[in-house]
């Protein structure tokens, strides 16, 4: 499988994510250090996966997103969009479209 070009975006989300690193260790990451790392650490740490999930649903709300998007991503841990829909399994966006529904019927 041919490697595919990456995109502008992820380049220089890639670049931040460098710089953070230098900012927070004083250094430049090496191969095995993460590359997102717990900022609250003093030495390269992954994030917490749970601590990670609670942040991005901090986040989406305080961006506004609509909350039967945050209940399904609560619920699946998926964000779904057209742009990456055909990347999830369908037993997935069922899932997804049920916790939808749901939050639709307790609001």
């Amino acid at each position: 499988m041919a490697n595919k070009p990456v995109s502008r975006r992820l380049k220089r989300a890639m670049e931040e994510a460098r710089r953070a690193f230098f900012q927070k260790f004083g250094r430049w990451p090496s191969p095995g250090d993460p590359i997102i790392f717990d900022p609250d650490v003093d030495e390269p740490t992954p994030m917490d996966p749970a601590k990670t999930r609670r942040e991005m649903i901090s986040t989406m709300k305080e961006a506004g997103i609509p909350g039967a998007l945050v209940y399904a991503y609560e619920k699946t841990g998926l964000i779904v969009s057209e742009m990456n829909e055909h990347l999830i399994s369908p037993a997935d966006i069922a899932e997804y479209d049920a916790a939808i529904a749901e939050y639709r019927r307790l609001h």
